[in-house]
């Protein structure tokens, strides 16, 4: 039989990481395995509003489309 140990070994785990600013935020998404880390996705989310709650708005919807894609297990923010 697993012990609880053994068991946190298998579990494959994603991770988020935001590094936010006032016209761009960069992302990243890795994903660890049995120790094993590798990057899944990359890149900038370009805000394109002007006005500072739209810019707020704005991120919050492309960061949302990113979490529900990834749904990863923790995030992390620069």
């Amino acid at each position: 039989m697993l012990d609880k140990k053994q068991l946190d070994c298998d579990k494959i785990m994603k991770i988020i990481g935001f590094d936010p600013g006032s016209t761009a935020t960069g992302y990243g998404i890795l994903q660890e395995e049995r120790g094993e880390i590798k990057a899944l996705d990359y890149g900038i989310l370009d805000i394109k509003s002007k006005n500072s709650l739209e810019k707020l708005l704005e991120l919050s919807i492309k960061l949302q489309i990113l979490i529900k894609k990834h749904k990863p297990d923790k995030a992390g923010i620069e």
